[in-house]
């Protein structure tokens, strides 16, 4: 093995399970501690309602890649929706069946929603 250097400052990163609670259901992520914050105000934004799972997802995930990248600069951000541990939370979360029809209740929420509101 190569020596590392011990003034090498490698931050330690601690990942586990966490539980959130919407719209009468549980969901599991699994979550560095720093992300957790920005997953449970994901879930609060779904849970109040009137924004679709698409536009609640891009605008974490720039806070979730800002958490991971402290001085990612902006013109970067769609890089790292791609390959990094942030695009990760979501493309683990939306593998699940469950997932998939949360996310087809809301956008059926707000399309009922738009259509009373437009009569």
């Amino acid at each position: 093995m190569e020596n590392i250097p011990d003034d090498l400052n490698i931050p330690e990163v601690k990942i586990g399970i966490h539980r959130f609670k919407i719209r009468g259901s549980e969901v599991f992520c699994m979550l560095m501690d720093d992300q957790v914050p920005v997953m449970q105000k994901f879930f609060e934004k779904l849970e109040i309602g009137g924004i679709t799972w698409q536009e609640a997802k891009e605008q974490t995930l720039n806070e979730l890649i800002r958490t991971e990248f402290k001085e990612c600069p902006d013109h970067l951000l769609d890089h790292f929706k791609v390959s990094s541990r942030s695009a990760f939370v979501f493309h683990d979360l939306e593998k699940s069946e469950g997932i998939q029809n949360l996310i087809k209740s809301i956008d059926r929420e707000i399309k009922l929603n738009k259509i009373i509101k437009d009569e």
